[in-house]
C-alpha cells in the first residue's frame, strides 16, 4: 500500500465523526462506573484535567469541600502550566493566607488560584477596570473583580456569587481551567480554526470546520467562536454525541452478534496476525474480535497512528455537545444511522484490504512500516496545526487536492463528494427558516473544500464566506 492510498484512509477515520466514540479498551468494557462532577461543571473540569491542572489521583470527590492541601496543588499546577520557566527553588505559596483548619471558600478559592495566575505571567495586566469595580456597592478582592470581568466568575450578583460558601473541589477545578483559558486568550495563544461567517442576502450564520479529535494544545479557540456558540439558538453538528439512542445504532452494528466473529471473516493467518495485535495492545480480545473489519479499521486508525506527543482529546463538535446541557435544540446534519450505514453497508472485501493494509503499517518489525508510520504521524500533526493557525489553504490542499480528488474510488466519492453535497443543501434549509433562529454549524473541516466542498457548493449559489480569524 502506497503513502498516498494509506493517509486517504486516515483521513477518512478523521472524517467522520462518530470514529470519536471508538475509543481505548475501558470504554468497551469499562469495570469501573465513570465518576464524573456535576453536570454544570463536567466539561470545565474535563478542560482542567487536560490542561493538567488536575492530577490522575485528584479525579473525584468531586462535590466535597476542597482541603488547603488540594488547593495549593491545584494552585501549583495553573501556576507551572503558564509559566514559561519555573524557578523550582523560587515558587511562591499561593495558600498562605489559609490555616490548616479552615473551611476553604469560594473567596479564598478566588483569592488562591488568581495569585497563582498573576505569578505565572506578571507582565499580562489582569486587573478589572475602575468602570467595573464601581458597579459593586461592596468593596471586594482584585481577585473577584478581575474574574468578574473576564467572565471566570458569571454574575455581577454578590447573593449569586456566594463567596463565603464552602468551596467544592469541582468549583475549584472549573475556575482553574477559566483562568487558564483567559490567560491563554488574553495572551494569544489560541487555535484560531477553520471559522466562517456565511451571508446571503441579508441573514448570515457561522460555520466551524472541526478537527474531530484535538490536543490540549489545541484550546482554548478564538473568542468570535465561543461568541457564536452563546449567541445561537441552534447547534447543528453531524451527528448529536449526547443521543444515547444513535449512540446505541451505532454499538449494536459495529459488534458481530451471538457468536459470529471476525474469525468467521477472515484468512486464518490474518486473523491470527490481527488477534497478536489486539493483545499486544493489552486489549481483550474476546471482546475486540468481535469487531467488524470496517469498526476495527477505524479504531487501529485512531490507536495505531498515535503517539505520546500527539494524543488526543475531544474536538469541537463533542466540546460543544457537552457544553450546551440541553440549552439549545441540537440539529444532525447527517446522524448517527447516517453513518454508521455508510460503513457497515460498505463493500465487506474492500473493509478486509484496508484492514491488511493498516496492520502491514503497523508491522513493527518492519522498518519501511515504522518509517511511514512516523511520516503519517507527523501528516496528522501537520494537518492539526494548519487547523489551530486556521491556515485554510494548507489545510485543503492536504485533504482536498485537485490530484486526491481526481484519483477518489467509489466508496472515497460516497463518502466525500455525496456528504458534500449533503450538507450544503441543509445548510441552504437552515438559510430559508423562517424563525429567524441564529445557527451555529460544526462539521469535519475537509468537507469545506474542494471542487463539491460546501464552500465551493453555496459560493456557486451566491453565498458569501468570510474566513474569520
Amino acid at each position: 500500500m502506497n503513502m498516498k492510498k494509506k493517509w486517504k484512509s486516515i483521513l477518512m477515520a478523521a472524517g467522520i465523526a462518530f470514529f470519536t466514540a471508538l475509543l481505548p479498551a475501558g470504554q468497551v468494557n469499562a469495570q469501573e462506573t465513570l465518576k464524573l462532577p456535576s453536570d454544570w461543571a463536567l466539561v470545565d473540569s474535563q478542560m482542567a484535567y487536560y490542561y493538567d491542572l488536575i492530577d490522575d489521583n485528584d479525579w473525584g470527590n468531586f462535590s466535597e469541600n476542597i482541603s488547603k492541601e488540594a488547593l495549593e496543588k491545584l494552585c501549583l499546577n495553573l501556576y507551572q502550566s503558564l509559566k514559561s520557566q519555573c524557578d523550582e527553588d523560587n515558587i511562591p505559596e499561593f495558600t498562605e493566607n489559609i490555616s490548616e483548619t479552615d473551611q476553604i471558600n469560594r473567596r479564598m478559592v478566588c483569592v488562591a488560584l488568581y495569585r497563582a495566575l498573576e505569578a505565572s505571567m506578571p507582565d499580562v495586566d489582569f486587573d478589572a477596570p475602575v468602570e467595573h469595580k464601581a458597579l459593586y456597592k461592596s468593596q471586594l478582592s482584585d481577585a473577584v473583580y478581575a474574574m468578574t470581568y473576564r467572565g471566570v466568575l458569571s454574575s455581577l450578583d454578590l447573593k449569586d456569587l456566594n463567596l463565603e460558601d464552602k468551596a467544592s473541589r469541582e468549583m475549584a477545578y472549573v475556575l482553574s481551567a477559566r483562568l487558564y483559558e483567559t490567560a491563554k486568550k488574553m495572551t494569544d495563544e489560541v487555535s484560531e480554526g477553520t471559522f466562517y461567517k456565511v451571508t446571503k442576502g441579508n441573514k448570515s450564520m457561522y460555520i466551524l470546520g472541526t478537527m474531530h479529535l484535538l490536543q490540549a494544545k489545541s484550546y482554548p479557540f478564538q473568542e468570535d467562536i465561543y461568541k457564536a456558540f452563546d449567541e445561537a439558538e441552534k447547534l447543528v453538528v453531524e451527528l448529536d454525541l449526547s443521543d444515547q439512542e444513535g449512540l446505541n445504532y451505532f454499538t449494536t452494528r459495529q459488534f458481530y452478534q451471538g457468536e459470529e466473529s471476525l474469525k468467521n471473516h477472515l484468512s486464518e493467518s490474518l486473523y491470527n496476525e490481527l488477534k497478536e495485535k489486539i493483545v499486544s495492545m493489552n486489549l481483550d480480545p474476546e471482546v475486540y474480535m468481535k469487531l467488524k473489519p470496517w469498526a476495527m479499521n477505524l479504531f487501529l486508525q485512531t490507536q495505531l497512528t498515535e503517539s505520546p506527543a500527539t494524543e488526543t482529546i475531544m474536538g469541537p463538535d463533542m466540546y460543544f455537545v457537552a457544553r450546551n446541557l440541553g440549552k439549545k435544540e441540537v440539529v444532525e446534519l447527517e446522524g448517527w444511522e447516517f453513518q454508521t450505514d455508510l460503513f457497515n453497508d460498505s463493500d465487506e472485501k474492500m473493509q478486509i484490504d484496508m484492514l491488511k493494509d493498516i496492520l502491514e503499517t503497523a508491522d513493527e518489525k518492519s522498518d519501511e512500516s515504522k518509517e511511514d508510520m512516523t511520516k503519517i504521524q507527523e501528516a496528522r500533526e501537520d494537518m492539526l496545526t494548519a487547523w489551530e493557525n486556521g491556515e485554510a489553504y494548507e489545510l485543503e490542499m492536504m485533504i482536498s487536492s485537485p490530484k486526491m480528488e481526481a484519483s477518489r474510488g467509489e466508496f472515497e466519492r460516497e463518502f466525500w463528494d455525496k456528504r458534500n453535497i449533503n450538507m450544503a443543501e441543509k445548510i441552504e434549509q437552515y438559510f430559508e427558516d423562517e424563525s429567524e433562529d441564529d445557527y451555529f454549524v460544526l462539521f469535519g473541516a475537509g468537507h469545506l473544500y474542494g471542487s463539491t466542498g460546501v464552500i465551493e457548493t453555496l459560493e456557486a449559489k451566491g453565498y458569501k464566506f468570510k474566513q474569520i480569524k
